[in-house]
C-alpha cells in the first residue's frame, strides 16, 4: 500500500479491443486523501484518452491536470458505441482532438486552455460548469479562426414560393414553443468567429452571446456586413419563461 500503483489491461467492446493503463504515486496517500499524480490512458481503433495530473479521495473526489481526448473519425466511433449518425456529408464528422486543463471537483467542473480540431475547424475555448448554487450554471466562451458551414449543408434548395401578406410559410410549424428549460439553469456564453461561411456568403468576425438567467435567454448576434458601406447588423432575441405564456421580443 505504500508503493506506487501500476495497472495494465484489456476490455473488448463491440468487437473492437481497448488498452487501459493507471499510474498513480502512493496508494495508501491516495486512499487517506492525500493529493497524489495519476496517469491514465484508453487506447483504442476509435478513441483515446490521456489524463496526466493529480487527484484526492477525501469525502468527495477531486483531480486536475490535462486531457487529451481523439478519435480518427467521429462517424465511425459513434457506429461503434451503437448510435450511428444519420444524414453524415461527405468529408465530415471525421477527425476530432480536444486538448486542455481539467479542473474537477464535487460541485464544479473547469476545462481551460482547450484546443478544439473537428475536420478542417479549428477552435479555442474554456467550460466551467458549477452546481453549488440553487440552478447549475454554465459559463463558457469559443473562438473559431473559420468557420465553414458547407461542408455540413445538403444541397441549396429552390426559392420557395412567399407567403401571402402578414402569413407565415405553410411548411413552419403552429406548435407552441416549449421554453421550460430555462427555468432549470444559469448560463453565460460567448462564441466568436474569425470568418463564417455559409452558401455564398462571407463575412468577417462575428460574435453570439447567450445569457440565461431568472429563466430567460438573452442571446444577441452580431454579424458585420460583407456589402458596399461596411456597415453591420446585430439581431437581440430574448426568449422569456418567467412569464405564462412564454414570450419572445426581438
Amino acid at each position: 500500500m505504500d508503493s506506487p500503483l501500476a495497472v495494465t489491461g484489456s476490455a473488448v467492446w463491440n468487437k473492437e479491443k481497448v488498452d487501459l493503463t493507471l499510474n498513480t504515486g502512493r496508494l495508501s496517500g491516495l486512499l487517506n486523501g492525500e493529493k497524489t499524480t495519476v496517469a491514465t490512458k484508453v487506447a483504442s481503433k476509435h478513441l483515446n484518452l490521456d489524463f496526466n495530473g493529480d487527484a484526492t479521495m477525501k469525502q468527495t473526489v477531486a483531480a486536475a491536470g490535462t486531457v487529451a481526448l481523439g478519435t480518427p473519425s467521429i462517424k465511425d466511433l459513434a457506429a461503434w458505441a451503437g448510435k450511428p449518425l444519420a444524414d453524415v456529408k461527405p468529408n465530415t464528422m471525421g477527425k476530432l482532438q480536444v486538448s486542455g486543463k481539467l479542473a474537477m471537483t464535487d460541485r464544479k467542473f473547469e476545462f481551460n486552455d482547450a484546443t478544439i480540431n473537428v475536420d478542417a475547424i479549428d477552435a479555442k475555448g474554456a467550460l466551467a460548469v458549477s452546481t453549488a448554487g440553487a440552478k447549475p450554471a454554465v459559463n463558457g466562451k469559443l473562438d473559431v479562426a473559420k468557420l465553414d458551414l458547407n461542408p455540413y449543408l445538403g444541397p441549396e434548395q429552390p426559392a420557395a414560393a412567399q407567403p401571402a401578406a402578414g402569413g407565415a410559410p405553410q411548411d413552419w410549424s403552429n406548435d407552441p414553443i416549449d421554453l421550460s428549460a430555462l427555468k432549470t439553469f444559469d448560463a453565460d456564453l460567448a462564441l466568436s468567429a474569425g470568418e463564417i461561411i455559409f452558401r455564398k456568403i462571407r463575412t468577417g468576425k462575428a460574435t453570439l452571446n447567450v445569457q440565461v438567467k431568472d429563466s430567460k435567454a438573452t442571446i444577441v448576434a452580431a454579424v458585420p456586413s460583407p456589402g458596399l458601406y461596411k456597415g453591420g447588423a446585430e439581431l437581440s432575441v430574448v426568449a422569456n419563461a418567467a412569464q405564462s405564456p412564454s414570450a419572445f421580443e426581438i
